[in-house]
């Protein structure tokens, strides 16, 4: 949410400033600028092109155990990724970091120009390449590799396998629990008056105390061996955040359901 919140107000700062900026700027005509935008829009697209080429291979090269994680990038994959290089908030904040100023207290020497030409790639990227993205991941015969579906489905049993080595540990203390409330009950029984056994009876848990229900309760809830095996494993990049958000949000989910179960059982 932090995230998405300081996205949104740096196209507010640049809503705020775009009038200033045209203002600014209207004394040059609007074809040299729009030539301008083209131009360094298609110098970054470019550059990034040929960037993602070396950054791809060379790792691989480089290191054994890159390449026995990875494999060999396909060359239309890695085409792919130069072209999905969509500018965004980061390109518009770095431009509006430029002082308005400069020491001497003189205006700062082609601001307005700058932040322009930055929100005029960020436009383009966003247009081009972002509404090209699909047409060309048809035509290169790009298919997923289900990598994603592989490190939830390895981490799903992870986690469960620690959940029931956390459950397995928890059982003799959970028994034990119960053991006491029962042998706590009986007492009561032997030490009340004779006429109370025809006394209706009462539901197991109305006489516990807080502190014992919650201790009762706190062996149903959600095994937290779980969460740090998920943790462990994005750590290590078994999987990736996608991955370790969705099943983040399975175990909130779980861990909801059980302590529910768990108020009704006591």
């Amino acid at each position: 949410m932090v995230l998405f919140a300081f996205n949104g107000l740096v196209f507010v700062l640049l809503g705020v400033q775009l009038h200033s900026i045209i203002g600014a700027l209207s004394r040059s005509s609007a074809l040299e600028l729009a030539g301008y935008a083209l131009a360094l829009s298609a110098i970054v697209i470019v550059l990034r092109i040929l960037w993602v080429f070396p950054a791809a291979y060379v790792p691989l090269l480089l290191s054994r155990r890159i390449r026995e994680r990875e494999g060999v990038h396909s060359p239309r994959a890695v085409f792919l990724t130069g072209w999905a290089g969509i500018r965004g908030s980061i390109t518009l904040a770095a431009a509006l970091s430029i002082p308005f100023v400069t020491s001497t207290g003189a205006p700062f020497p082609g601001r307005e120009l700058i932040i322009l030409l930055a929100a005029s790639v960020i436009i383009v990227t966003l247009l081009v390449n972002g509404m090209t993205l699909p047409l060309l991941i048809r035509w290169l015969d790009i298919r997923g590799d289900r990598i994603a579906e592989r490190e939830e489905r390895a981490a799903r049993i992870a986690t469960a396998q620690a959940a029931i080595e956390s459950l397995r540990k928890r059982l003799p203390r959970l028994t034990s629990q119960r053991g006491n409330r029962v042998r706590e009950f009986a007492a009561r029984a032997d030490t009340s008056s004779g006429c109370s056994a025809t006394r209706p009876m009462r539901r197991e848990g109305a006489g516990s105390t807080p502190s014992t229900r919650r201790s009762a309760g706190s062996g149903w809830r959600r095994s937290p061996p779980s969460a740090a095996e998920l943790m462990q494993m994005r750590e290590t990049d078994v999987i990736n955040d996608e991955v370790l958000r969705r099943l983040q949000v399975d175990l909130d989910l779980e861990e909801t359901r059980i302590t529910g179960a768990a108020r009704d059982a006591i």
